[in-house]
């Protein structure tokens, strides 16, 4: 059997009566892709952090690095 015929016979198709919610949802998939990409393109999404001497070298070592931030007083970050 080759793919093509696979996926021809496993074709996934919406019932009418099921229309309306999949538009809804195509639209806020839109919407959300839309926002992710605004803030990407603005830089909103990235975070700088001054570390003191050492500190980005300790942070590299552990496992859980959002533990690590609070307890090192990075909590705004």
């Amino acid at each position: 059997m080759k793919n093509k015929e696979l996926h021809s016979e496993f074709t996934f198709q919406i019932e009418p009566k099921h229309y309306f919610k999949h538009n809804y949802l195509t639209y806020c998939n839109d919407v959300l892709v839309s926002i992710l990409k605004y803030a990407d393109e603005k830089k909103m999404t990235g975070v700088s952090i001054n570390f003191d001497s050492g500190e980005h070298e300790e942070l590299e070592q552990v496992e859980n690095w959002q533990e690590w931030l609070l307890t090192h007083g990075y909590r705004e970050e």
